[in-house]
Parts: structure tokens; C-alpha cells; sequence
């Protein structure tokens, strides 16, 4: 990579811990911010999970609720 591009991953899990979905894996973007839109409603029941972003050597952790 450069010094313009990083790798990214953006996992979803559920309370247990158990990873549901993978939304990006190990993709290589250029760094700057970025939107994305995902719908997970129909692929996920109704609960609380945890959106984890990794992005070069820094991640973020954002918690999310499905209700059905």
C-alpha cells in the first residue's frame, strides 16, 4: 500500500459475540471519509449489535439496534 491507501474491514455482531456479517474484508480504500449504506434489517432479527470498523491500525466500535 501507500501512504494513501489503507485496508478496511467493517464486521457486524451479535450480543454473543458471534460475527453475522462481514461488509467489507481486507478491502484497500484511499484514506479520506467514506459513506456507506447497508440494509440489514432483512438479514438480521430484532436485537442490539456491534458495527466494528478497522481502518489501517485504528478501529471503531458503534452499537446499533434492529427493531422488527
Amino acid at each position: 500500500t501507500n501512504h494513501a491507501e489503507m485496508v478496511m474491514n467493517i464486521s457486524v455482531f451479535d450480543a454473543s459475540g458471534r460475527e453475522v456479517a462481514k461488509l467489507a474484508n481486507g478491502e484497500l480504500i484511499n484514506i479520506g471519509t467514506r459513506n456507506f449504506n447497508y440494509s440489514l434489517s432483512n438479514d438480521l432479527s430484532s436485537g442490539t449489535y456491534l458495527l466494528v470498523v478497522t481502518a489501517g491500525d485504528q478501529t471503531a466500535v458503534q452499537t446499533f439496534s434492529i427493531v422488527k
